[in-house]
């Protein structure tokens, strides 16, 4: 087990140099194949994970090791927007799958008076517990300048595991503007996967 688990560590390093390697294992050492070690057990990363021929972990069709190909997403752009962007389906997954969200927004007409840019919001229902998910992916900002962006609630990519068949949707939450509608943003978001 212990080499096992050695052998990942060094497969995830090495595959996210980009990089493909015929690596072998000792006890507790790992050597690359251009130096001299003894050798106890072989690891091949060049189509996955395998140890004496036999698959420890495959590498997934929709990527490879030497240029990180991700799979084709759905894209949002929105501009000159004046109000609360309603609840939109990015997609409905045909399988349970793997998915990366990230969303950017910036205020680009400040308000006369105050104004707070909203929040960028994704929904989803999760695939393992068939409980419905919502996130805000950026903060609201009451800054009212122009130019002002949506700062990221926790990181700029949220990753999750959603449900086949239920829409994975998104929107933003808490448009303020004084006088009304005077504020505008711009919003970009982008959905990734499955992975």
């Amino acid at each position: 087990m212990r080499k096992l688990f050695l052998a990942f560590l060094v497969a995830v390093i090495l595959l996210g140099g980009g990089q493909i390697f015929r690596v072998v294992a000792q006890a507790n050492t790992f050597c690359a194949a251009n130096l001299t070690c003894t050798v106890t057990a072989l690891w091949n990363f060049s189509g996955g994970l395998q140890s004496n021929g036999l698959n420890v972990a495959d590498v997934s069709s929709a990527q490879t090791l030497t240029n990180k190909t991700i799979p084709a997403g759905v894209v949002s752009d929105l501009t000159a927007q004046t109000a609360n962007v309603s609840l939109a389906t990015l997609v409905t997954p045909a399988a349970n799958g793997f998915y990366r969200f990230s969303g950017y927004i910036v205020e680009t007409t400040a308000a006369a008076t105050s104004s707070t840019l909203p929040a960028i919001n994704i929904a989803y229902t999760d695939a393992d517990s068939s409980v419905a998910q919502s996130f805000n992916m950026t903060s609201t900002n009451a800054s009212n300048t122009a130019g002002t962006v949506g700062n990221p609630a926790s990181t700029p990519n949220y990753y999750f595991y959603a449900k086949s068949g239920v829409a994975i949707r998104w929107q933003t939450l808490n448009y303020l503007s004084n006088p009304a509608s005077a504020m505008q943003f711009a919003v970009h978001v982008r959905l990734e996967g499955p992975f």
